[in-house]
């Protein structure tokens, strides 16, 4: 998980946590102004800690993967069931998305499918992408592919617009295929 170490900074404790923050919730990368953290030379490093102060330390993330997407499979009875969406089915991904803002970002693409079995296993893939040798390009292509990709299950077909509008079905699963907004191709690093 840890690679290279590539800042070593000292600050007040708030200003550090919320430099650790922002960084691990994949904001900008900050700058240690912004914090008002001071960076360490190297012959700072080796000097005994100061109780009084925080230290953040930021690695290079070491198994970086671009993963472009994510995927998550939801039972209709579920979907339905969500008071605050009125149980609508497009309306069902803006609640991940305030849920989870770090994580999900748009909307790419909502299917159905009869089977959740078939729904997992594509979420899976699209979630482990850069893991499993096939599946490999999907993380470094774009959206186009990975609809084609989703396409090769039969059993999961992509939703339009009119139909996202209706009601959750609890006998169907639904796929929503956010941009993956966690491993962002900035954010290289981790604390």
């Amino acid at each position: 998980m840890y690679g290279n170490l590539t800042l070593f900074a000292v600050g007040a404790n708030p200003d550090c946590q919320n430099a650790a923050n922002a960084i691990n919730e994949n904001s900008e990368r900050p700058e240690l102004q912004q914090f008002y953290l001071q960076a360490l030379g190297q012959s700072q490093v080796s000097q005994p800690a100061d109780s009084e102060k925080s230290y953040l330390l930021v690695f290079e993330t070491s198994n970086f993967k671009p993963y472009q997407f994510t995927g998550v499979c939801t039972t209709g009875s579920i979907v339905a069931s969500l008071n605050q969406t009125d149980g609508g089915i497009s309306s069902y991904a803006v609640a991940l998305q305030r849920l989870m803002p770090t994580l999900y970002g748009q909307l790419e693409y909502l299917g159905k499918s009869e089977t959740a079995l078939e729904c997992m296993l594509i979420s899976s893939m699209i979630d482990g992408a850069n893991a499993t040798a096939p599946l490999r390009l999907i993380g470094g292509l774009d959206q186009h592919t990975m609809i084609e990709f989703i396409d090769q299950f039969p059993g999961v077909s992509q939703l339009g617009l009119f139909e996202g509008l209706k009601r959750g079905n609890a006998s169907l699963t639904y796929l929503y295929t956010f941009r993956n907004k966690m491993w962002s191709e900035t954010a290289q690093w981790w604390i």
